[in-house]
């Protein structure tokens, strides 16, 4: 009998991996994997990424989140053990932000904290929720470094309060939210016979509709979007992150050569003075009155989408390969 040779599990400081939260941690756990293992230790479906170093007053809050029902998620990040100061910052910036969910990660949760997680999910009704991870870092021998988060306070019983949350919410939507989900729920269905991504996504109660982002690097995102109000209907691709104006401009660029979108009409939104920008293609067609006879736009937004995502997906391969394509426009640059 062969015995195997196992090789040895240990922890590694936080530091060796992250330097600094804001610089190093904070861009890590924004991109889109590192958000689903977050997402998955919760308990969360899945959490959307919307904006890093956000302004709350005279300060900046690590991370804004969305839940699969569009709800606020405040994520605080600690590389060492949990302190006052940062538990101060968590409510001060949950209450500026308007967050419903706190998520508080460090490298070690003390436990007169700890007690005051539990105290805030006792005294909070369901709707609002706090969480207290711990963050490690592992490896085997000379392996790579493996994140795991450690979830050491949550609300009681967490899986069934976030689904009566859910329930609950859905049955508070407005009139406007109502409406929303009921054209993105059909889009959906019709628009995932064209475009398949679209299938795997739960409908939004905004104005908007996610089917798939991309990220370059912790600073440029590319989503593939639909948008419609009363006076358009579009699909897009969306670039957020510090390095949107340079991504925008870099595939404009691309574009005067090689004709990126060919037969459609093209609109370059950069959106100068505001950080994110926008390349669109907008319906033009007779827009249906009612969600039951929208197949036709609904169809054509979807195929356009369909042709986006196969755009941004080579696009961000090139990026991935080769960062330096950005530098040019990035130093050029001034939002």
């Amino acid at each position: 009998m062969t015995i195997p040779e196992l090789g040895k599990l240990e922890l590694v400081p936080l530091r060796e991996a992250w330097a600094n939260e804001a610089t190093s941690f904070s861009p890590w756990l924004q991109r889109e994997e590192n958000m689903s293992a977050l997402s998955e230790a919760l308990g969360f479906e899945s959490l959307l990424c919307l904006g890093r170093e956000l302004s709350v007053g005279p300060f900046s809050a690590d991370l804004l989140a969305e839940d699969i029902q569009g709800n606020k998620v405040l994520i605080e990040n600690q590389l060492e053990q949990t302190d006052h100061d940062h538990l101060g910052k968590c409510l001060t910036y949950a209450a500026g932000l308007e967050a419903r969910t706190v998520i508080w990660i460090t490298a070690q949760v003390r436990q007169e904290h700890r007690a005051a997680i539990d105290w805030l999910n006792e005294i909070s009704t369901d709707e609002y929720s706090f969480f207290a991870v711990e963050i490690e870092l592992m490896r085997i021998g000379e392996s790579p470094l493996a994140p795991r988060f450690n979830v050491v306070a949550s609300p009681n019983d967490w899986s069934r309060s976030f689904k009566r949350q859910a329930k609950r919410a859905e049955g508070e939507l407005t009139e406007a939210q109502a409406a929303h989900r009921e054209y993105w729920t059909k889009f959906i269905q019709v628009g995932g016979n064209v475009y398949p991504e679209l299938a795997n996504r739960v409908p939004f109660k905004g104005n908007w509709q996610t089917a798939e982002t991309r990220s370059v690097n912790s600073e440029l995102n590319l989503q593939v979007n639909a948008g419609r109000t009363q006076k358009y209907l579009r699909a897009e691709i969306y670039f957020a992150g510090p390095l949107a104006k340079a991504g925008f401009d870099y595939v404009r660029a691309i574009d005067e050569n090689e004709d990126l979108f060919p037969g459609r009409e093209i609109v370059w939104e950069r959106k100068d003075g505001k950080q994110d920008s926008r390349i669109a293609a907008y319906y033009s067609g007779e827009r249906s009155e009612t969600v039951e006879g929208a197949d036709a736009e609904m169809l054509w937004v979807a195929q356009v989408m369909s042709e986006f995502a196969t755009v941004i997906k080579n696009i961000v391969h090139h990026l991935k390969a080769d960062s330096s394509l950005l530098e040019v426009y990035s130093e050029s640059d001034e939002v």
